[in-house]
C-alpha cells in the first residue's frame, strides 16, 4: 500500500490518520487485479485489469472494455485473481460471461482467497455532490506480476447525466474499475472509463495538438447507486444471455434549430440514423431518418452531451425483455405516429461469430456479423460471404495480398452464401490436386478485387 500520510484529506495526523489507514486497508479487501491471456492464431497476449468483489463468493465484475469485444470466449484463458490486500502469487479465477445490458464482464475466483475478500455492498453508499472531497484507489504494477495500490484524492468537480449519473473529478481519483469513496469511507462510484484528454506534443520543433488517454487512471466514475442499479449479475451461460435490440444502428440529437423549423421548440429527439433489414424496426416501419419523440407515452429528456442520446436509446432498449412491445412517437413528414415494435434478440455480434485458421495458407477465415455489414454501410446480418480475420507474414495467403477485413464473396465459381460454405468450399479446393491454385473474389474498400492463392 502506497500513500503518504501527511497528505490524506488535509490535515489529518495521529489517531485520525491511524483510523484512515485502517479503513483504506478494509476497502482494498475489495480490491483485484485480474490477469489474463487472449491467444490468437499464433501467438497470444497477457492482459491486465481491474475489478472489484460484488458479493461473498468471490464474484468480481470488471468495465465491459476489460475484454475485447473481437475475441470469442474460447479465446480465452489462464485468469488470476491478484489480491490488492497482500503479495499473492495469483489465485485461479473462472471467467462466467457478460450481461446483456452494460456488457459488464464477471468471473468468480476460487481458493482461500475468497474468505478473505469483502463485498463492495457491504459498506454504506453515498451520493456524491458537486464540490465534495473524494478518494480512491488505483494500481501500480511491477516486474514480476507484483501490484502495489496507491491512493488519489481529488473533489467532484460536475456531474454529468449520460443517461447514467457520472461524476467528474478535477483531477485523476482512481484506476478504471476500482472503487472510489468519501471521507466517511461510503462507497460514491466505481472508475469508468477516461475520455481521450487534449495534450500538445512537439515534433521537430512544430506544436501539434492530440488525444491521449493516461493508461488507467480515469477522473470519471459511475456513482454508486445506478452502479448496483444496472449490475445484472453472471449470464445464465458463458455465452451470454440474448441482447435486447430494435435494429437500429446510429442515432444523433436532433439539432435545437431543425426542433424550431419543425415547431417543436418544447421538445427533445432523437434522429434515426440506419434501420437494419428485417429487423424489428423495419418490420414496424420505422425508417432512417426518422424522428424519435417519445417512447411508450415518455418524452424523450434532454442531455447535456450528444453522446447520451444513443445511450439513452440503448440502455431504455436493453432494460426490455425478447418479446416486449414499445411505442415509439414518430415524427415524420410533420406528422406524430406511434409505432408498435417487438423487441428481438440483437443478431450475433463478434465474440460469438466462428472462426478457424487454414494453415496450408496461412489465413483465417470469420463467420461474417452485422459489425462488418455496418463498417461498408451494408444493413443486414445476414449478408453473406466471410471476413479474413488473420494473414500470416510471407504465407500464400500473403503473397496473394488477401488482408484482413477482406469479404470473400466466391470462391473459384462458386457464392459463398455462409461460413459453413467458405470452409466447405476451401478443403474442396485443397483436395483438387489438378489445380495449383484457387480464385478469391473479394470486397475490399468498396471495390471488388480478384486473388488468386496458390496451393
Amino acid at each position: 500500500m502506497l500513500f503518504a500520510t501527511t497528505s490524506l484529506m488535509g490535515k489529518e495526523r495521529g489517531k485520525h490518520v491511524d483510523n484512515f489507514a485502517r479503513l483504506y486497508d478494509e476497502r482494498l479487501r475489495s480490491c483485484v487485479v485480474v490477469q489474463y491471456t487472449v491467444k490468437y492464431y499464433l501467438d497470444q497476449e497477457k492482459k491486465v485489469v481491474n475489478g472489484v468483489v460484488i458479493d461473498n463468493e468471490g464474484t468480481i465484475v470488471l468495465n465491459s472494455f476489460d475484454i475485447p469485444n473481437n475475441v470469442s470466449i474460447e479465446q480465452l484463458s489462464d485468469f488470476k485473481v491478484y489480491p490488492l490486500w497482500k503479495r499473492s502469487q495469483g489465485h485461479e479465477a473462472e471467467y462466467l460471461g457478460s450481461d446483456n445490458l452494460l456488457e459488464l464482464h464477471y468471473l468468480k475466483a476460487k481458493g482461500d482467497v475468497v474468505k478473505e475478500m469483502k463485498s463492495i455492498r457491504d459498506y454504506k453508499r453515498a451520493t456524491a455532490k458537486q464540490g465534495d472531497p473524494v478518494w480512491g484507489i488505483s494500481v501500480l504494477e511491477f516486474q514480476n506480476d507484483c501490484y502495489e495500490s496507491a491512493l488519489h484524492r481529488s473533489q467532484v468537480s460536475f456531474i454529468d447525466h449520460s443517461p447514467y449519473r457520472v461524476g467528474w473529478a478535477q483531477s485523476f481519483v482512481c484506476t478504471a474499475g476500482m472503487p472510489t469513496f468519501n471521507r466517511k469511507g461510503e462507497f460514491v462510484g466505481w472508475g469508468i472509463l477516461p475520455l481521450n484528454s487534449p495534450y500538445q506534443i512537439d515534433i521537430n520543433g512544430q506544436k501539434y495538438m492530440t488525444q491521449l488517454t493516461p493508461s488507467g487512471r480515469t477522473e470519471r466514475f459511475l456513482f454508486a447507486e445506478d452502479f448496483f442499479h444496472y449490475l445484472k449479475g453472471a449470464p445464465k451461460n458463458i455465452g451470454g444471455d440474448p441482447i435486447p435490440s430494435i435494429g437500429v444502428i446510429g442515432a444523433d440529437p436532433l439539432n435545437p434549430k431543425a426542433l424550431a423549423f419543425f415547431g417543436l421548440e418544447e421538445s427533445s429527439g432523437i434522429v434515426i440514423g440506419n434501420v437494419v433489414e428485417n429487423s424489428p424496426a423495419s418490420k414496424s416501419g420505422i425508417l432512417p431518418g426518422d424522428i424519435i419523440l417519445g417512447i411508450d407515452g415518455l418524452p424523450i429528456p434532454f442531455f447535456a452531451a450528444s453522446y447520451a442520446y444513443p445511450e439513452y436509446l440503448a440502455l431504455l432498449i436493453r432494460e426490455k425483455k425478447i418479446g416486449d412491445k414499445v411505442t415509439f412517437q414518430i415524427f415524420r413528414n410533420r406528422e406524430i405516429k406511434d409505432f408498435e415494435v417487438v423487441i428481438e434478440a440483437a443478431a450475433k455480434g463478434l465474440s460469438q461469430a466462428k472462426r478457424e485458421y487454414l494453415p496450408e495458407y496461412g489465413m483465417a477465415l470469420r463467420e461474417y456479423t452485422l459489425d462488418d455489414g455496418v463498417k461498408r454501410n451494408v444493413f443486414k446480418a445476414d449478408a453473406g460471404g466471410v471476413i479474413v480475420d488473420f494473414v500470416k507474414y510471407n504465407s500464400p495467403a500473403d503473397d496473394a495480398s488477401v488482408k484482413p477485413g477482406d469479404w470473400i464473396k466466391r470462391i473459384d465459381d462458386h457464392e459463398v452464401t455462409n461460413y459453413a460454405d467458405a470452409i466447405a468450399l476451401i478443403h474442396t479446393a485443397k483436395d483438387d490436386t489438378s489445380r495449383k491454385y484457387f480464385i478469391l473474389l473479394v470486397q475490399r474498400d468498396n471495390e471488388t478485387r480478384v486473388l488468386r492463392i496458390r496451393k
